[in-house]
């Protein structure tokens, strides 16, 4: 089973208490919510070596890029 994680790189802005948080997948500009072990796959060289971030005490974590050029973290659950 696979667990993606997405990671974002912006500046924070101050946050007005007031407004309704957006859906996730608007904030990340992200329209599809599942993908498949293949497509996991491709985005990280067949969960190469090379592109294993870390491992924690559920599995491991592997640098991912998608086909639109995002950068993910794809946790890899044991």
């Amino acid at each position: 089973m696979l667990t993606l994680i997405f990671f974002l790189c912006k500046k924070k802005r101050p946050r007005d208490d007031k407004a309704l948080p957006a859906p996730i997948g608007l904030v990340l500009g992200i329209h599809q919510s599942t993908f498949t072990y293949g497509e996991l796959a491709r985005a990280t060289n067949k969960f190469s070596e090379a592109n294993l971030l870390g491992e924690g005490g559920f599995g491991f974590v592997y640098k991912g890029i998608l086909n639109n050029g995002n950068e993910v973290a794809v946790k890899q659950l044991k």
